[in-house]
């Protein structure tokens, strides 16, 4: 019984081997599929299954005793399992293509790194599009306060305040909150400066604010005065009591927006603790038109 077992698992495994070089050798696309250091392994292995048929079947045939009749059969069924299962390791590993594979300097063969696609680039894979990788968003007025505050020098305020604008002074003072405590003691006093236009050829304006809160008051109180004077230019805002005209802004809370000219104006305003003043930018509105823009930039010294 045990011999016409392994002369059938020799049969099942010389057929099974013998079936895979015939269309190893007869198609091309089964080539592809290993490298040359895996071919070399598996056309190894099978030559080990021949020897195991040729020879080892033969010592198996001339055992007499029954007990090793048995324990050869069953080393034999463990050669042919093993080799069963190499070759199905060999075929189910995923080939590498040569394409992939750079030599360094050294001879060493290394894989490619993989480039991603820049941004933007729309793949086709499948023949769906993919969608384009979005740019970074627009922070807006998200932090410029604490940026101004440090920065050494006015060209560089200035260049934040060019990426600091408002489109809609109005919106943004009715999105605004009340200063706190600490904010109304910082604006408490007199300040003095100019707003220098972006067109050159405008003369600048002065300017003049004072403010004397009333702590007594949980929110903004007290006097508040505002005065924009130059060429083409003569305003005043003043009163007393609650104070809206001062609020600060919905992204950044240590930026100010202050109303001036009747409403017609605006002040975007940021401190500066190097040269313990404000810097910010100057908003007007055009003549019939509900739509401001920037025209100058402030600075303001207590």
């Amino acid at each position: 019984m045990t011999k016409i077992l392994i002369s059938v698992l020799v049969a099942f495994a010389l057929g099974f081997f013998s079936s895979r070089i015939f269309f190893n050798s007869a198609g091309t696309q089964e080539k592809k599929d290993f490298t040359g250091q895996q071919c070399t392994n598996l056309a190894d292995a099978k030559t080990s299954l021949i020897s195991i048929s040729q020879n080892e079947y033969l010592e198996y045939a001339k055992i007499k005793d029954l007990k090793q009749k048995y324990e050869k059969a069953d080393e034999l069924l463990g050669k042919i399992m093993l080799l069963f299962l190499a070759d199905v390791g060999f075929r189910l590993q995923k080939p590498v293509s040569s394409e992939a594979i750079v030599t360094s300097g050294d001879g060493a063969k290394n894989p490619e790194p993989v480039t991603k696609p820049a941004n933007n680039v729309v793949s086709s894979v499948g023949g769906n599009p993919a969608a384009p990788t979005p740019s970074p968003v627009d922070p807006g007025l998200i932090g410029k306060s604490s940026l101004i505050k440090a920065l050494a020098t006015e060209k560089q305020v200035d260049d934040v305040l060019d990426k600091s604008l408002i489109e809609n002074p109005k919106m943004e003072l009715a999105k605004g909150t009340a200063p706190s405590l600490r904010q109304i003691k910082m604006l408490d006093g007199r300040y003095m400066g100019t707003i220098k236009f972006l067109d050159t050829k405008r003369e600048s304006l002065s300017v003049v604010w004072d403010l004397s809160p009333d702590y007594s008051k949980s929110e903004l109180a007290g006097s508040f005065n505002l005065n924009i004077h130059g060429p083409g230019m003569n305003s005043e805002s003043s009163g007393t009591g609650s104070i809206d005209k001062i609020v600060t802004l919905a992204e950044d809370k240590d930026g100010f927006l202050v109303t001036g000219c009747g409403g017609d104006c605006y002040l975007q305003l940021y401190y500066n603790t190097p040269t313990d003043q404000f810097y910010g930018n100057f908003y007007q509105s055009g003549k019939g038109s509900t739509k401001f823009s920037r025209t100058g930039l402030v600075d303001l010294k207590k």
